[in-house]
């Protein structure tokens, strides 16, 4: 070891051991045929190269000592007029390596636009990601007196090239990006897939344990549960990407399971509730093939392993959730924001890509997501669909705008449109001009109470919600929005899904749009505020969910907004007014489901010239004209137009617990304790935070935590200030502040 060439040190591992490890990630992806035939037959030459030139730049002196240094060697001698230069990062000095035979391999696969030479430079030069500019003497003499003398440590024998213009290269590339993008995608990609697994020691892919078919039908068996045809033909059309329409309580997830028929797939919602409901019924039938992906996730890996004892070593929960992350799981069940935002091409986004590319990606309820998010995914389906992914975008109500983006494929037969609506009416609606706070509502929940309905209440805004709840105190309603620090938000979305699933048991709920996206609750009665058209189906399929309804009485309610003005500003306004008009017209009906889809077409009819429409198209014109983000996180702020985004803990609560929270972020802090300790005390304290958007001044808000801690700087969780808090109703602005509610999110 005293004399070799090192690449990492935890583990220890030469760059040679450090190559081999990545060629037999690579091994294995072509052996178990996660990548296209035709090009790695092609290209199989260029991409072992690839990977075993990405690291020899390791080999200089500066970081063969940090990591001596780390392992406790002895550091190696070197020509001490390096000490005036500063080092060059390793995987430009890799470039200085690429041979004059390899050059002109590289030079034979030239097709225009198409240099290879240019390609392959970026692919090793840029696996990591660097702001600085390159010092080009540093470069020069780093070759010339350090990578020159010690090159035959790694049996190699050529002369080094010390004259690499990386700003020429990627400009080269840049220029013609959207040409040289398949291929960066497949070798870039191929070598942040391999990489990411050997350097954290797990595995590349992971197969399906066991026979997806046979788990899939035994819970079906054991639910009692026979498909319908229209369930049935999902396996049939496995191959192909689909549209799939289908009224809310037809099997939209078993629909998707039979279409994923054992291959790898990632299922997508838009809320963590959501994907934390979808995720446990996944579970259940597929087990340690299916993970849970999300912000907190990490936090519910340790929750299992604690409750079932799995692992002898915690440390297998850090390596597990790795794995999770680099998307080496047979299925992943996660929110759409850890993979849409690979779309802005952030550097290293070509690792979504290349694994999108031989994946299954199942979107759900693609209306329940912003203008913006719906253009970056439909962007993302068509680039994948052309890698060879496949997708099956599924919904209880389509935007004829977003079919309209597939429609030359769905002519040309490469995509399925299908739907399914059934004859069952669910839902008879009444539209009021009144608010909540008139004598209809009043009358209608405390008859729905008489009655042992259970009720569910949904507003526009937290602080609407709230309102709603001291309005209706006497009748005890439960009060669940994304306001709650979390252990109470827990808790409330336990008794939620709890009390939803009940039967013959009454119960009153108030909540925000957090019920809205793919909870298997049904409630007996429904009253809403007007939203847009696709919001309100969202909320209507929390009621009757999967029950017939015949009654002459209304089990929906629409209601006026209080405050439209802020309304507004939530949804657009156009869409809002036209939904509300529309339905009007619905009044006192019972609704077949595919009227729901006749009413979105009439609500998105001519909508080209609503700020909606506008936002989706702009959004949409930017990414095709190759608008890339900087980093990730960049990316995820794009996505989710999420921006001030803070973790915080009120006031009151941080005073309610004060000692345990400085005991918690002290142990954060103490490096003496095990990893898996510090990870429960991250949890304990993600308990006592709230996420919010402060739109307003920040620092009328929001105070460091009166504590030393890193970890809080690090992770922006701050103290928020002007705030009361309660179990029973969340974060309240007081009094002065009352005025900037709906300036949080």
């Amino acid at each position: 070891m005293n004399n070799q060439a090192l690449a990492k040190s935890k583990p220890i591992e030469t760059i040679q051991e450090h190559t081999d490890n990545l060629l037999g990630c690579y091994k294995l992806l072509k052996q178990e045929k996660y990548l296209k035939e035709n090009l790695v037959s092609k290209y199989d030459d260029i991409i072992k190269k690839i990977i075993t030139y990405h690291d020899l730049g390791k080999l200089n002196s500066k970081f063969q000592n940090r990591i001596r240094k780390a392992i406790g060697l002895k550091k190696i001698t070197y020509n001490k007029e390096l000490d005036n230069y500063a080092e060059i990062p390793h995987e430009w000095l890799s470039l200085s390596f690429i041979s004059k035979a390899d050059r002109k391999f590289f030079k034979s696969f030239n097709s225009s636009p198409i240099y290879f030479n240019d390609l392959i430079k970026y692919c090793v030069g840029f696996h990591h990601n660097r702001n600085k500019r390159i010092n080009e003497e540093a470069y020069e003499k780093t070759v010339l007196l350090d990578l020159e003398p010690n090159k035959e440590k790694i049996d190699y024998f050529d002369k080094l090239n010390k004259n690499i213009n990386l700003d020429q290269i990627r400009r080269r590339i840049e220029d013609d990006f959207k040409d040289y993008m398949p291929f960066i995608i497949f070798f870039k990609g191929i070598l942040h897939k391999c990489d990411y697994a050997a350097s954290a020691g797990i595995p590349v892919e992971t197969k399906y344990q066991g026979d997806y078919r046979k788990n899939f039908q035994d819970w079906l068996d054991k639910k009692k549960i026979v498909l319908k045809n229209c369930q049935k033909e999902a396996k049939t059309l496995s191959e192909k990407s689909l549209i799939f329409t289908a009224s809310t309580g037809a099997g939209k997830t078993e629909y998707s399971m039979n279409w994923i028929n054992g291959d790898k797939a990632f299922y997508l919602l838009g809320l963590r509730t959501a994907v934390n409901a979808m995720y446990d019924r996944f579970e259940k039938i597929f087990k340690d093939n299916v993970q849970l992906l999300h912000g907190e996730g990490i936090y519910r890996l340790l929750e299992e392993t604690e409750k079932n004892n799995n692992y002898a070593d915690n440390q297998d929960i850090f390596k597990k959730y790795q794995q999770i992350k680099k998307l080496s799981y047979p299925i992943t069940v996660a929110t759409a924001d850890q993979l849409i935002p690979s779309v802005f091409k952030f550097p290293g986004f070509e690792f979504y890509y290349i694994t999108a590319s031989y994946s299954k990606i199942i979107i759900d309820e693609i209306q329940s997501f912003t203008p913006e998010s719906i253009a970056s995914i439909v962007v993302f389906l068509q680039e994948i669909q052309k890698l060879g992914g496949k997708f099956l975008l599924m919904t209880a109500t389509l935007p004829p705008f977003v079919k309209e983006e597939f429609q030359d494929l769905i002519d040309s037969g490469q995509i399925e449109d299908k739907s399914y609506f059934s004859d069952i009416k669910r839902h008879r609606i009444k539209i009021s001009d009144e608010t909540f706070y008139g004598e209809t509502a009043e009358n209608i929940i405390k008859e729905g109470i008489k009655e042992n309905k259970k009720i569910l209440i949904i507003s526009n805004t937290v602080a609407e919600g709230q309102n709603l709840w001291e309005h209706f105190k006497k009748y005890n309603p439960q009060l669940f929005h994304a306001r709650f620090i979390r252990a109470d938000r827990q808790e409330k979305e336990e008794a939620i899904l709890d009390a939803g699933k009940a039967k013959n048991k009454g119960a009153f709920w108030i909540s925000t749009q957090i019920v809205e996206a793919s909870l298997d609750i049904d409630f007996d009665l429904l009253l809403t505020e007007n939203a847009t058209i696709d919001s309100l189906f969202q909320r209507f399929g929390r009621c009757w969910r999967k029950r017939e309804y015949n009654q002459k009485i209304p089990n929906i309610y629409i209601f006026k907004p209080k405050n439209e003005t802020i309304t507004n500003i939530i949804y657009d306004k156009d869409i809002t007014e036209k939904t509300w008009n529309i339905l009007k017209k619905y009044d006192d009906q019972l609704l077949k489901e595919k009227d729901k889809q006749d009413i979105i077409e009439k609500v998105f009819d001519n909508i080209e010239e609503t700020k909606y429409y506008q936002k989706y198209k702009d959004y949409k014109n930017l990414l095709k004209l190759g608008f890339k983000a900087d980093n990730l996180t960049e990316a995820h702020k794009f996505f989710r137009l999420i921006y001030n985004n803070y973790n915080v803990i009120p006031e009151s609560v941080f005073d309610d617990h004060k000692g345990c929270i400085h005991s918690l972020f002290k142990k954060i802090g103490n490096k003496e304790i095990s990893k898996t300790e510090r990870l429960k005390a991250k949890k304990e304290i993600y308990k006592f935070t709230v996420p919010v958007q402060l739109l307003g001044k920040r620092q009328t808000f929001l105070a460091p935590l009166p504590l030393s801690s890193y970890y809080s700087y690090k992770y922006d969780i701050w103290l928020l200030k002007n705030v009361k808090y309660s179990e029973e109703k969340g974060v309240e602005f007081i009094k002065d502040y009352k005025h900037l509610d709906n300036n949080i999110i």
